[in-house]
């Protein structure tokens, strides 16, 4: 383990610690059920140089007011919802509509001023190394660090065959969409059982939502690269701690044979049955 893996570790075991020594703060009233959506959304200026997009979407979010944000990069806006009771009469109608209106509210001021918002998961349109970011010091800090301590030895090329894309510069998340359910839970206990269904039904909605396939105006031939993207840009782990590499070596059942694996989903996606290549 190295030396940013230990204090991370140290931090958060503190963080932790102090929580679970404060677990009536946590516990909230039977009877309500409050969930709130969060939606990051591409945001295009067609034909527009890199450094005039942020001030065209700096000025949508100004128009459409406190439910819409910046986020990492500058072709991006975020809009999210309050917390809504579902438990009461209509409570999740209610939380739908009011999506509903502030999505509907971002698109016409983005079309107000000359831009678009693209209902995709990546921004196909913007480059992937020294990807444009908004001009926040946080924004410049952790991609920034996520690119100094990288490991030197993660491929940081994705894609099938001849397809390959760079993906080397941590700020490429920036080009990542995601749409966040927020439910909350009235006790430690019910964030476990809460936890555990979504564990559960994960990998159907990862499947149902996968529409990240663009990226820097390619087809990269994965029905979502945004696991991939994020692992590789952001592997600054030890060797003892890379439990999710996609780089780890396997032997495949079917064919008996031993390689590398740069990444499952890779293979898989060629052949249903072996995880290493097409027989």
């Amino acid at each position: 383990m190295n030396t940013h893996e230990s204090e991370m570790r140290e931090a958060f075991v503190q963080r932790a610690e102090q929580i679970l020594s404060e677990e009536e703060r946590f516990v909230k009233p039977e009877g309500m059920q409050r969930m709130g959506f969060e939606s990051e959304l591409a945001f295009d200026v067609e034909s527009a140089p890199l450094d005039a997009i942020e001030p065209v979407r700096n000025m949508v979010i100004d128009e459409v007011g406190t439910s819409a944000d910046t986020e990492l990069g500058v072709a991006q806006i975020e809009i999210r919802t309050p917390p809504i009771d579902i438990l009461k009469c209509g409570g999740m109608h209610e939380l739908g509509r009011v999506y509903q209106q502030e999505l509907e509210a971002t698109v016409i001021a983005a079309r107000r001023h000359g831009a678009h918002i693209l209902r995709v998961g990546a921004h196909p349109f913007l480059p992937v190394l020294g990807t444009p970011r908004t001009h926040k010091p946080k924004y410049r800090q952790v991609p920034d660090f996520y690119n100094a301590h990288r490991r030197c030895d993660v491929e940081t090329r994705i894609g099938l065959g001849n397809v390959q894309i760079d993906i080397g510069d941590a700020a490429v998340v920036s080009l990542f969409q995601s749409f966040q359910v927020n439910i909350e839970a009235r006790s430690f206990y019910d964030a476990i059982l809460k936890m555990d269904r979504s564990l559960m039904i994960a990998p159907y909605l990862l499947t149902l939502g996968g529409n990240a396939r663009y990226l820097n105006c390619t087809d990269s031939h994965y029905t979502d690269l945004r696991m991939v993207a994020w692992e590789k840009s952001h592997d600054t782990r030890a060797n003892d701690m890379r439990l999710l590499s996609w780089e780890r070596t396997c032997r495949c059942p079917w064919c008996e044979k031993t390689e590398s694996m740069r990444c499952s989903m890779e293979y898989t996606a060629i052949c249903g049955f072996c995880p290493i290549r097409a027989h």
